[in-house]
């Protein structure tokens, strides 16, 4: 779209022309991500801060018949994690349910719980969420009691088996020894059946005196599965909420995407945007220079420089083509190359036709050289193209021209020829008459592919790209 177009264009189609063109940038993408990032966090901080965590901590205490044992290694430690899986069994959540008073399924129940083993520690921090804080506090609370009254209830249960066995044990070798005190009464008391019997009697009661001490060793154990060492709690709140946490790193995380998203479109598009890029074309860069520099300023200086080194002859004829669309540092140019004394000629081909004498009129002998030079500043004349420019796409390509050129030199130490995009018939129609080509490269719309084409053209038509020019739209942008 053309800028005449947008010009007579009405105000809403030019509005909606540069909201179609803003969205075509990475701004638009930019700031879509980080906006759906913030969205996404705050929707999520807003849906946790819905809900209210509650969590108590348990400290486990070895049973007997336990992993936990006295008698259990360092590394039984791991059953923890067996204990952690009993907290949300169906047994807790049954008893959790009934101290309640809850109308819930112990699946559903359990959604709502999750425990944490701290490593290297013998803590369980169960934890229950709800959208009532009074809620979750009770369940976490109940979660921890019903699983230590659980695992008593457990212990216990372990523990009077345990005894019913040894008493078992007392009842028989009791009944042992009373047969073998009713054996050594009817024998003898010095026969040898009767020194037998009194040895197995006195093993028996050795026995007894043992199994005894067991069984009253396990009916006195008292089963102290562990405690409640933190009652439920809830988080204390900081100075920001949920919502607001969440929402700066989804913020944060849209900014990263950005970035990620940009330097992918960086990588893809292969766009030109720093003299870095221009590293691998095989041309020299002679210049850094911003679109809005009148010729006054040291970067325009340093370009002069390059190109002068570049080309020593006298008079030279400098054709300033765009990889782009239009040339922006011609006069810029030409007006540092006048401040440093050198004589120079400025040739529009683009633009200034239809109002006096110029280069048409030149290659048709319908004026002079002195005709068509236009004083500018002190050792700068212009020269416009005429009052045919219809006529220039035939015209610069032919000896004419050349002669025409040359007779501008004799003139000047500098011919700066503006000859416009490289895509456009009239600039590779005057390449073939200058000693080099200087390609300006557009920085952030340029791309490795139009320079490449760009090359080629001028090549093709009989010219010679000696370097090229970064330039920026922005001042500030330079040497970004």
């Amino acid at each position: 779209m053309s800028g005449l177009d947008d010009l007579y264009a009405k105000p809403e189609d030019r509005w909606s022309r540069h909201v179609l063109r803003w969205l075509r940038t990475g701004t638009a993408l930019a700031v879509a991500v980080c906006l759906l990032g913030l969205l996404a966090g705050g929707w999520y901080g807003a849906r946790r801060a819905a809900y209210h965590e509650a969590t108590a901590v348990v400290l486990i205490s070895p049973l007997a018949g336990n992993a936990f044992s006295p008698d259990g290694t360092g590394s039984d430690l791991v059953n923890l994690e067996t204990e952690a899986q009993l907290v949300r069994s169906n047994s807790v959540a049954d008893d959790v349910l009934a101290d309640l008073g809850l109308s819930l399924s112990p699946a559903e129940l359990l959604e709502t719980v999750s425990v944490e083993v701290p490593p290297n520690t013998q803590i369980l921090r169960i934890s229950a969420e709800d959208k009532d804080p009074d809620r979750a506090l009770s369940a976490a609370q109940a979660f921890a009691e019903s699983y230590l009254d659980f695992r008593r209830a457990r212990a216990l249960a372990a523990s009077s088996s345990l005894a019913e066995q040894v008493a078992e044990q007392v009842a028989e070798r009791q009944k042992e020894l009373n047969r073998r005190s009713r054996d050594l009464a009817a024998q003898a008391p010095d026969s040898p059946g009767a020194l037998l019997l009194r040895q197995q009697i006195l093993d028996i009661n050795t026995q007894l005196v043992q199994l005894r001490a067991q069984l009253s060793a396990l009916q006195a154990t008292r089963a102290e599965p562990g405690e409640v060492v933190t009652p439920a709690a809830l988080p204390e709140t900081g100075l920001l909420g949920e919502r607001e946490l969440m929402a700066g790193l989804g913020l944060l995380v849209g900014v990263g995407g950005s970035l990620g998203v940009a330097a992918v479109r960086a990588r893809r598009d292969g766009r030109v945007r720093s003299v870095d890029d221009l590293a691998e074309v095989g041309v020299p860069v002679l210049g850094e220079v911003s679109a809005t520099d009148d010729g006054d300023d040291l970067t325009t200086a340093g370009l002069r420089s390059g190109i002068l080194a570049a080309l020593p002859q006298r008079p030279l004829v400098l054709a300033l083509v765009s990889a782009g669309r239009e040339v922006h540092v011609a006069d810029g140019l030409a007006r540092s190359m006048a401040r440093a004394r050198y004589e120079a000629v400025l040739v529009e081909l683009t633009s200034g036709a239809g109002h006096r004498e110029g280069v048409s009129d030149l290659v048709l002998d319908r004026a002079s050289v002195d005709d068509v030079l236009v004083p500018v500043t002190s050792h700068l004349s212009r020269v416009v193209p005429g009052r045919m420019p219809e006529r220039l796409p035939d015209l610069l390509g032919s000896p004419d021209m050349g002669a025409a050129l040359t007779e501008m030199g004799k003139r000047a130490d500098v011919v700066v020829l503006e000859a416009g995009s490289a895509h456009e018939p009239w600039s590779q129609a005057v390449v073939r008459h200058s000693h080099g080509v200087l390609l300006e490269v557009h920085a952030d719309s340029t791309t490795l592919k139009d320079i490449s084409a760009a090359r080629s053209m001028i090549w093709s038509s009989g010219g010679q790209v000696v370097g090229l020019v970064l330039v920026h739209q922005q001042e500030g942008d330079l040497g970004r």
